[in-house]
């Protein structure tokens, strides 16, 4: 009768062990992880400067990154000056995808419909990928193919 229950008090371990391995949570959020970063950096606390240069007129843009302050999508990050220029992106595990941008008349970005990569793991000579997207707006069509 011993045997017997330290039989089924290991088997209740056990069960256990299982159960509650699988009711952990895995992380929602990735931070341009592993070999991504390498190639496309996202850290907010870095502030890119580029030089603009446009009909004999140079003007500086000073960007910098914000992560997405909604939970339902923490993959979204947005490449933004603070005023009138945003791009959004979507950054997984082994893809970084254009997912947006704001255009002239609209400081909010407005979003791609379908598949729009920038860069996909692993990155090597001859690594290809699809892009089929399209952006409208009333005054604005935006299609990305290739």
């Amino acid at each position: 009768m011993k045997y017997q229950y330290i039989v089924f008090s290991l088997v209740c371990l056990m069960a256990l062990n299982v159960c509650s391995c699988s009711l952990l949570k895995k992380p929602k959020t990735v931070e341009a992880p592993g070999e991504l970063e390498e190639y496309f950096p996202v850290n907010p606390k870095t502030k890119y400067t580029y030089r603009v240069e446009l009909d004999n007129h140079s003007v500086n843009r000073i960007l910098q990154w914000q992560k997405n302050p909604d939970e339902k999508d923490p993959n979204l990050y947005f490449l933004t000056d603070g005023k009138d220029f945003t791009k959004a992106y979507e950054i997984t595990r082994d893809a970084v995808l254009l997912k947006g941008l704001s255009l002239i008349e609209d400081k909010e970005p407005q979003f791609y419909k379908g598949a729009n990569p920038c860069l996909k793991i692993p990155v090597t000579v001859g690594n290809q990928w699809l892009i089929d997207a399209i952006l409208k707006t009333e005054t604005t069509i935006i299609r990305q193919t290739g």
